[in-house]
């Protein structure tokens, strides 16, 4: 047995999950309108018993194309809001707190990974591989002069 959760969507919702870094990360990643998935998306939450048991993202297929690499992002999401929603302490609630705990510190990583590739693009240090690749060069020609004599 599952419980439907539905957020209730109010403008201080929104802007909670806009500030949170999990809505942020999500909003930025996706570019979906945080309203929208509220509007249109549901959670299906196991009960404590089931804590094992697969939460599922259901949808209205007519108001909003989510694609299959975004359900688990959407899943997250209505858990972030599940999570402040939810006015009962329960194990299920720590789970979830801990898999956002970790879903965050991952979005951390990825952020960090990227500014760094980035950062590495715009710093390119051409001349010091000019350098390389002629000495390279230079050491493969004395080579076959070497072999030549």
């Amino acid at each position: 047995m599952t419980i439907t959760f539905k957020a209730i969507t109010t403008p201080g919702l929104l802007k909670v999950v806009q500030k949170h870094p999990i809505g942020k990360g999500i909003n930025e990643l996706t570019g979906f309108d945080l309203g929208k998935i509220f509007a249109y998306c549901s959670l299906e939450v196991p009960e404590e018993s089931q804590s094992g048991v697969a939460w599922i993202v259901t949808w209205s297929r007519n108001d909003v194309d989510i694609k299959p690499e975004h359900v688990h992002i959407i899943q997250v999401l209505l858990k972030l809001v599940w999570l402040y929603s939810e006015q009962t302490d329960s194990p299920l609630k720590s789970i979830v707190a801990q898999e956002l705990t970790m879903f965050e510190a991952g979005m951390k990583l990825e952020a960090s990974r990227c500014q760094r590739i980035e950062a590495a693009k715009k710093e390119r240090p051409w001349p010091a591989l000019d350098q390389w690749i002629s000495k390279k060069l230079k050491r493969k020609t004395m080579g076959r002069l070497t072999a030549e004599s």
